[in-house]
């Protein structure tokens, strides 16, 4: 563990951490070797996250340079940050992150204009650059974070798809869990159950006690919890992801006993079957305009989120089980009753973390981010709600601070709970009469919205037709300009607080507009005329994206009236359910909206009845969907591949031993390379060089397969077999071109330097490799080809895909050297 800084003075009585920073600071003043190492100016409307600050010294020279349009995420360890925070005024360009509490997915809300434009640049501190004790391999590692991050940024934020199927469901969004706020408030406590295996050893307890305590249940667990016999309070789902459904559908077993809760977007065939009440988190529809006072539950889990709602409810004393934030010593990551521990399913581990019994516990990445947001969470909620007391019941668990360990056998509950199903029923009804109330109320609420899009969209429209035409006539040039700046203003007001709402909708319409620019004034003609265009055509674009979705709305407000009209053929329903995938709506339609009764259509349409049956039966109770997927992963030999590559970083052996159990009662046709290469790993691991040398070669005899020649490489050269560390390579070139530069040095290293230059100049991603292009550039100056070294220099000098002061760096240790 990280102890707090040591502070010292350097000889220019610049303030340093201990171990924090480079020695060269200590007879050097920092921003002499900034200017080398930084630069005098950094790349105009960036947004730079640097890794390191070398004890606050690069923060301070990066505030001096800073311009208008640049933005910095400074990230360090956490003692670091700590001491920052508390002793040194932070520049508002700047943000703070300790490393475990940063991933780059943050900056699509924090960041999302630098995003879209894909202005962000990873920068290293000098503490980084040199690779210090407590910095080594971070650059590596963020650069191959930062670079998955720029490839997934636009597939992984589609907010169209987010905010479209958030509207398909306002029909269900009907009472805000607002109007139950504070009602659970007194002495009887809450257990937020997640499907982590520290559920196994609750169930008995939560089976004796149920009656005594508040139970907040994620939906994927329901069908465990119906099995044995525990009934939950409140069930909450918020993935909107289709395959949830096949993860939740036991939870309308529970619909006549427990209340369900969903996020905003939640995937609509799983509550429009829902016959019980329901409620909502969040808001009804994307845009701020007009919405309700409604609480806003934080993620990125659904057992976070349940914490927040159970405190919003106003449980006091909370207990957590099955949320452990971590997998068991043994690998284990799901509770014994999930399809995915029936199957033998097992995640990766990306990390670790600590337990409360003080053992190093593995985690993967999603559940070490949900370990940090729950103790944000926690201290967030705890400074409103005061009095909040958390405890984990699994001793497993990964530490969260503020929550401490609690034993089920000390707890001592004696205050039975009321039922929240019949004491909710009026603020939560869903009787006929209601639902005409609030179609009415949505009906007029669209009217609103539709107005007010209407005048975004038809604004937008002009505005999109004076730009076109802006600087055509010189004469009236002036008189345009002010007509375009006016519309511009009319619309920001129209828009207002939604301003980024249509930037999510409507991003690739913006892409333009959200370059930084100081003024209208200081912009050239064709900056203003892509700006402007931007903005009018991203509002156009989202408004009437909008408005096509109102449409939607409508139309499915009118067949909600139908379904309570008693003119409606009931056969027609049917089918109408049958179409829509959602057979369930008959049961919520005689729960809700009939007057007659199950029997009375069974005897006058019972091949109607019938059908709908059946098909809810097979809906609720077909289990292929998830069999399917997780069968299909298990014969990947891919999927056993990379459980092998993960423990063998994390040298770990259990885990790998475990996969070379299960590959050898699978087909050897299909799995026996991937079991020599998992034995060839654990040799490794054991320091038998030559055993696990002789396993790979055996595994991959014709060098075929890239997975193996990964780790066979490294270790041919650790033994001195260079030459089959160079075929091995040679063959890894045309799997993977980033292996091109260590093949190249590779042969310099072992005398071949002309075949090392021709490995270079063949690279295709050498004009986008700033350390290749340095390489290269040595080796011309090694065989005295000054020509081509100038010629290469001269296209990198100013290519804004290289980093122009690492190279000019080079340049000048060159020009001192000679």
């Amino acid at each position: 563990m990280m102890q707090t800084p040591q502070i010292a003075l350097t000889e220019f009585n610049e303030t340093v951490l201990e171990s924090y920073f480079p020695d060269v600071f200590q007879h050097t003043l920092s921003q002499t070797i900034y200017k080398n190492f930084v630069g005098l100016s950094l790349p105009e409307d960036k947004l730079f996250v640097v890794l390191g600050t070398d004890s606050g010294l690069l923060a301070d020279y990066l505030s001096q340079i800073a311009t208008p349009g640049q933005r910095f995420i400074l990230l360090d360890h956490a003692p670091v940050i700590e001491w920052l925070k508390q002793n040194k005024e932070i520049n508002p360009k700047m943000e703070l992150y300790a490393f475990n509490d940063f991933n780059f997915e943050v900056l699509y809300e924090t960041h999302q204009d630098y995003v879209i434009r894909n202005a962000i640049i990873l920068l290293k501190s000098l503490v980084v650059d040199r690779e210090m004790d407590l910095y080594q391999g971070l650059f590596r590692r963020y650069e191959e974070q930062f670079q998955r991050f720029r490839i997934d940024r636009v597939d992984n934020r589609d907010f169209k798809k987010v905010f479209d199927q958030q509207l398909e469901n306002v029909c269900d969004l009907v009472h805000p869990l607002q109007v139950i706020k504070d009602r659970l408030k007194g002495e009887v406590p809450g257990i937020i159950l997640g499907g982590g295996p520290s559920l196994d050893q609750i169930i008995p307890w939560l089976k004796v006690n149920q009656n005594k305590v508040w139970i907040f249940a994620a939906s994927r667990i329901c069908k465990r919890l119906l099995k044995e016999g525990i009934t939950p309070d409140f069930i909450a789902s918020l993935d909107p992801q289709p395959l949830i459904f096949e993860y939740s559908k036991e939870m309308y077993q529970f619909a006549d006993q427990s209340i369900l809760i969903t996020g905003e977007h939640p995937y609509p065939r799983l509550i429009q079957q829902w016959k019980g009440l329901k409620t909502y988190t969040r808001r009804r529809f994307p845009w701020a305009k007009g919405s309700e006072d409604n609480f806003i539950s934080d993620g990125p889990t659904v057992t976070n989120a349940m914490f927040g709602m159970a405190v919003y409810l106003g449980v006091s004393n909370l207990y957590l089980a099955g949320v452990d934030f971590c997998f068991t010593l043994d690998g284990v990551c799901h509770e014994s009753g999930s399809i995915e521990s029936q199957m033998g399913i097992r995640d990766y581990f990306d990390t670790q973390a600590i337990n409360y019994r003080g053992e190093k516990v593995g985690t993967n990445i999603q559940l070490y981010d949900a370990r940090n947001l729950f103790e944000e969470q926690f201290a967030k909620l705890s400074k409103t709600w005061t009095g909040l007391q958390a405890h984990n019941l699994n001793s497993g668990a990964a530490v969260v601070n503020g929550i401490d360990y609690q034993s089920i056998e000390s707890l001592d509950l004696s205050v039975d709970k009321f039922d929240v199903v019949d004491v909710f029923k009026s603020e939560l009804q869903d009787s006929i009469e209601s639902q005409k109330q609030f179609l009415k109320f949505l009906t007029a609420e669209l009217n609103r919205a539709k107005i007010w899009l209407e005048q975004i969209a038809n604004k937008a429209k002009t505005g999109v037709h004076l730009t076109s035409i802006l600087f055509k006539d010189v004469k009236k040039q002036p008189e345009r300009i002010n007509e375009v700046l006016k519309i511009k203003q009319q619309l920001e007001n129209y828009v207002g607080v939604d301003y980024q709402t249509m930037v999510n909708y409507a991003y690739v319409d913006f892409m333009e507009t959200l370059q930084p620019v100081e003024s209208e004034e200081a912009m050239s003609q064709q900056e203003m005329t892509n700006a402007l265009m931007g903005f009018f055509g991203g509002l156009q674009k989202g408004s009437e994206g909008f408005l096509e979705r109102i449409l939607s709305i409508r139309n499915e407000i009118n067949f909600r009236k139908s379904e309570m009209d008693s003119s409606t053929h009931f056969p027609e329903l049917a089918q109408q359910w049958l179409n829509k995938g959602v057979p369930g709506r008959f049961y919520v339609w005689l729960e809700s909206i009939d007057e007659h009764g199950y029997e009375y259509y069974l005897s006058k349409f019972p091949n109607e009845v019938k059908e709908l049956e059946s098909a809810y039966e097979e809906l609720v109770h077909d289990e292929r969907k998830l069999k399917t997927r997780f069968e299909s992963r298990l014969s990947d030999p891919q999927e056993y591949v990379l459980q092998v590559v993960k423990a063998f970083e994390q040298k770990m052996f259990h885990p790998i031993e475990k996969v070379i159990r299960q590959l050898q009662s699978l087909p050897k046709e299909h799995f026996q390379a991937v079991k020599l290469f998992a034995e060839g790993t654990l040799f490794e691991l054991q320091n038998h060089p030559e055993q696990a040398l002789e396993k790979y070669l055996e595994a991959d005899p014709e060098k075929t397969k890239a997975y193996v020649l990964q780790r066979l490489f490294p270790l041919a050269f650790t033994l001195s077999k260079y030459d089959l560390a160079l075929e091995t390579l040679e063959v890894l070139c045309r799997y993977d071109k980033r292996y091109m530069p260590i093949f190249a040095d590779s042969l310099a290293l072992l005398g071949n330097v002309d075949g090392a230059i021709q490995t270079y100049q063949a690279y295709p991603l050498l004009k986008q490799d700033t350390n290749a292009v340095i390489s290269l550039l040595k080796l011309y100056v090694q065989v005295g080809l000054v020509d081509l070294a100038n010629t290469l220099l001269s296209e990198a000098e100013g290519s804004p895909l290289l980093d122009q002061q690492k190279l000019q760096s080079f340049v000048d240790d060159l020009n001192t050297s000679s």
